[in-house]
């Protein structure tokens, strides 16, 4: 048994032992454990039906007929650890050890047998399909008897009556103006004895029709004949003549063309130009001509200035994906003018057959509208930067105003109050009936100062530097409710969000300026001010179910409030936008991208 077993374990081929009477696998080779994919332990554990595709009870038919003979099964199908199904070919022979009856099965591999197997008869399917729809048939030429010998399609394709016909019959068949080039071919053949190609047109003698066809042939020396095949290509001959004359046309359009206009081929090379193409450029025709994105001489760059590699051209991507590369601004060096000229690039793939034929790009010099929209760009800007000066201004002059009206006014009335409280008291000593007159009068001026110091913490908020955004408003959003009957709903996920004191500033007064117009002129009920951030951009929603207003009909250069928010919000680069109805409320949006 230990010689049986260095044979089964160290064997190369495929080894299982069986049990025969309940198909459970007790044991198995390495080579097996490597081709299942299950580890040893695992393997083992298994019943041949886990691995076999057959049904229990087939199997066990086929290990019942084990009991006393090998067996060769052809074909089964086995399923591996990883779900594949592989073909093999199992060679079963019963084995007994100390009583026990096993089957010892030997397995190969044949699934890139089986594979091949069934890739060859889908070609010979497809070669017979071939042959029976495609115009295309094989013949022999005699040198010594000047006899033709077609097979039945070079029969069909000629219109003969018979596949033995002589090469004079053929020869009046073929136009005059290849007589001599076939003369040639054939000399050519019994000089190299290598295969030759021609096409030529032939008129046939049964209907008088024009067709064009190909020829393959080579020729053999020991029995002096020419062979080889004859095809249908008039379609393909017709819509080549179709082509030159198209392509001609197509020169001739592009040429008038302001725009530049060049054609690369399937291998990117340009193969097509026009006049304004090598203006454009810089270079000449002869330069152009042959080159791809992949030439080295092109100096081409991004917007950003960043290099501009090859396989990004949009004659590339057209190329690769089949589809149109739109609007592409690249950077041309033009060496010649010691300039760059910015051109707006599209490439339109040419699709034949499933496959590009060829891209034709245009481009037309955009570098007048790239200066202007830098200039643009550059005048935004400096707007931007003008408005937030003019914020900070503002900001500056109304923490100056507020300070001057604390320290004269705020003081004075807090004086007045004091004196008033003095009054009262000596008047409660002195003239009792007197006092309760000037008690709504000491109430008055009370409220005065609280509303005073209200005002100017609004105007003055001093303690933006040490809250958050989230609790600036809420604080807000709670005076106001304290102040008014409306009802004031506030939410947000900005609660812990770091902000520079500029943004708290503007959206804090943003907040407030909106309530303060929703308090004096809405009439509303109930509002909504909600702060969120998504996707990097911080929003500011303020909602109220007032009376509205006539949004197309607003004056906004009468509405300082809404001018100076539209400013402030833009100041930090966003944006500001009033939805209005009459009796249905106003919506106030406010959006700050990331990149601000």
């Amino acid at each position: 048994m230990n010689q049986f077993q260095d044979f089964f374990k160290n064997n190369t081929a495929i080894m299982l032992l069986i049990d025969i009477d309940n198909g459970n696998i007790t044991d198995a080779n390495t080579t097996a454990v490597e081709f299942y994919k299950y580890d040893y332990k695992k393997l083992c554990s298994l019943n041949i039906a886990d691995i076999n595709i057959l049904s229990k009870n087939e199997i066990q038919k086929q290990i019942n007929g084990l009991h006393n003979s090998s067996i060769i099964r052809p074909y089964y199908k086995h399923k591996i650890a990883d779900n594949t199904i592989r073909d093999i070919q199992v060679f079963a022979t019963p084995v007994q050890d100390k009583g026990q009856r096993y089957n010892l099965a030997i397995i190969q591999d044949v699934t890139e047998q089986k594979t091949a197997e069934i890739s060859l008869k889908e070609s010979e399917a497809n070669l017979k399909a071939a042959e029976q729809l495609g115009k295309f048939g094989h013949f022999e030429f005699d040198l010594t008897s000047q006899m033709f010998n077609f097979s039945e399609g070079g029969v069909n394709l000629y219109g003969l009556d018979s596949n033995l016909v002589p090469a004079t019959l053929i020869k009046e068949m073929r136009c005059t103006e290849y007589d001599k080039l076939m003369d040639e071919v054939i000399a050519n053949l019994k000089k190299d004895e290598y295969p030759s190609e021609i096409e030529y047109k032939i008129k046939r003698l049964v209907d008088d029709k024009l067709i064009g066809i190909r020829i393959i042939s080579q020729y053999s020396k020991e029995r002096n004949i020419v062979f080889g095949s004859v095809q249908d290509v008039t379609e393909r001959m017709n819509a080549t003549e179709a082509l030159k004359q198209s392509e001609e046309k197509f020169k001739h359009l592009i040429s008038e063309m302001t725009v530049g206009i060049v054609v690369h081929a399937s291998n990117a090379e340009i193969n097509l130009y026009n006049s304004k193409a090598i203006e454009l450029l810089g270079i000449s025709g002869n330069q152009l001509l042959g080159k791809s994105p992949f030439s080295r001489d092109w100096n081409v760059i991004h917007e950003d200035g960043s290099n501009f590699p090859a396989k990004n051209h949009p004659a590339t991507e057209a190329i690769v994906k089949g589809e149109v590369v739109r609007d592409v601004v690249m950077g041309v060096y033009r060496p010649l003018k010691k300039d760059r000229v910015w051109l707006l690039v599209t490439a339109i793939p040419e699709i034949k057959n499933g496959l590009v034929h060829q891209v034709v790009v245009t481009f037309y010099d955009i570098t007048e509208k790239r200066i202007k929209d830098e200039k643009i760009i550059q005048l935004n800007n400096e707007l931007k930067e003008l408005s937030t000066h003019l914020q900070r201004l503002r900001e500056v002059e109304r923490n100056k105003l507020a300070v001057e009206v604390h320290d004269k006014l705020g003081q004075k009335l807090i004086g007045v109050k004091f004196q008033i409280n003095i009054l009262k008291s000596k008047l409660k000593e002195y003239k009792p009936d007197l006092s309760e007159i000037i008690t709504p009068i000491a109430e008055e001026v009370a409220f005065m100062v609280k509303d005073f110091g209200i005002i100017y913490n609004k105007v003055n908020p001093s303690f933006i530097e040490d809250l958050e955004l989230f609790d600036m408003i809420e604080n807000l959003i709670y005076t106001y409710r304290k102040q008014t009957k409306i009802k004031i709903d506030f939410s947000s996920n900005v609660q812990n969000e770091k902000l520079p004191s500029n943004f708290k500033r503007v959206i804090y007064n943003t907040v407030n300026e909106c309530l303060n117009n929703l308090v004096a002129h809405s009439k509303a009920k109930n509002a909504i001010v909600k702060l969120f951030k998504i996707n990097g951009t911080l929003s500011l929603i303020v909602q109220d179910d007032g009376i509205g207003f006539n949004i197309s009909g607003l004056d906004y250069k009468k509405q300082i409030g809404l001018i100076e928010m539209r400013e402030n919000i833009q100041s930090i680069g966003g944006v500001i936008d009033f939805e209005s109805v009459l009796e249905r409320g106003t919506i106030i949006k406010v959006n700050i991208p990331q990149t601000s």
